[in-house]
């Protein structure tokens, strides 16, 4: 485990995940689908893996272990791409998501949206722009027929 307790956070994370998707979507726990499929969409946070944190203890993966553990059959794909922005995953959105049919979407964007890099004043993307992505991804998540769920707000400002 990380010394900085990156895991152990991530594993209340998603402790909480698992219980909030069980309960607002009671149907995963009698799904008609063999394997309920879930995928992480994000950035960096989202994919996790980096020194010290092994792929075991990203978000994904504890998610899995959780809804396992709850006697949920779930498939949890890990589509997180460090540095990416809402911008970013809208164009990739069709292939790397939508493309495995998947049912619940989790949605974690928002740092390097709001991330003002050195030497600028404004952020890389505003909040409306940010908004606007948000809710696009949304839209065509459930277009697809999946549910989304939004994680990690942004620090703007």
């Amino acid at each position: 485990m990380p010394r900085d307790g990156t895991a152990s956070w991530l594993g209340q994370v998603a402790t909480r995940v698992c219980v909030g998707l069980c309960l607002v979507f009671p149907g995963l726990l009698a799904a008609e689908e063999p394997r309920v499929r879930v995928v992480t969409l994000g950035d960096s946070i989202t994919r996790g893996v980096r020194p010290g944190v092994k792929a075991e203890e990203t978000f994904s993966a504890l998610l899995q272990d959780g809804l396992v553990k709850r006697k949920v059959a779930a498939e949890v794909r890990n589509v997180g791409i460090g540095g990416e922005r809402t911008d970013q995953a809208l164009n990739r959105l069709t292939r790397a998501v939508l493309a495995v049919k998947p049912q619940i979407v989790v949605v974690m964007y928002g740092t390097n949206d709001s991330y003002v890099d050195r030497g600028q004043k404004d952020s890389r993307l505003t909040a409306e722009q940010y908004g606007a992505n948000l809710r696009k991804l949304v839209a065509e998540i459930r277009k697809a027929g999946a549910r989304p769920v939004l994680m990690t707000p942004p620090c703007w400002g």
